[in-house]
């Protein structure tokens, strides 16, 4: 005769968690998520690394020391029309790319001016590189550092000076030899701060 049949297992009997109301607990992670959840996540990680490194190329693609400065004629906020190149008549020449809304090229105005004041030989000139209006460059020299900019602000309408100097950050500072050749280049806060030493090593060649 044959026995009362087997008691059901309960729930969680081969290996299967228990929920706090003796349920099957659900897995932590539905099947296949996981690996998809790692996936997008090894993928976000080598895109910011993707993206530091272009951006570490990206701004050290200045003009190397010794090249040939491109030329440089535009109209500044002033309404008059530069030939850079031409108009430093055998002058170191300092070039100063900026924006005016940028905070950093603001601070450093007075530097800029510092370094004028330090090196009254040398040409000074400004670069807007936004391709903002002659009214809001003109604005800009005249609010910042108590209007101490006394050099011409240009304007780059078409970004063609921004392209052939290699800018893609600013503020970027150059220093052109007499000659017409590049001698110094820097970028942000630091750029800035090199030019003094630059102008003066390039004044004791000369």
């Amino acid at each position: 005769m044959a026995g009362p049949p087997a008691a059901p297992s309960p729930p969680g009997d081969g290996g299967t968690p228990l929920g706090p109301l003796g349920l099957p607990r659900p897995p932590l992670w539905p099947h296949g998520q996981l690996g998809r959840l790692l996936g997008l996540f090894a993928v976000a990680v080598a895109a910011t690394v993707l993206s530091f490194a272009l951006v570490s190329r990206i701004g050290h693609a200045l003009l190397p020391g010794g090249a040939p400065a491109p030329q440089i004629r535009l109209t500044g906020a002033d309404g008059q029309r530069y030939d850079v190149l031409a108009a430093a008549q055998g002058h170191p020449v300092v070039l100063e790319f900026f924006e005016t809304t940028c905070e950093i090229c603001q601070r450093e105005v007075k530097p800029m001016c510092d370094v004028r004041r330090k090196h009254p030989g040398a040409v000074f000139f400004g670069l807007d590189a936004a391709r903002e209006s002659a009214a809001a460059v003109s604005g800009f020299g005249r609010r910042q550092a108590g209007g101490c900019i006394d050099w011409p602000l240009l304007l780059d309408p078409n970004s063609n000076v921004l392209r052939s100097y290699s800018v893609t950050v600013v503020p970027t500072v150059y220093l052109l030899t007499p000659s017409g050749r590049v001698a110094y280049s820097g970028t942000g806060e630091a750029g800035v701060a090199g030019l003094d030493a630059a102008i003066s090593s390039l004044e004791r060649l000369g």
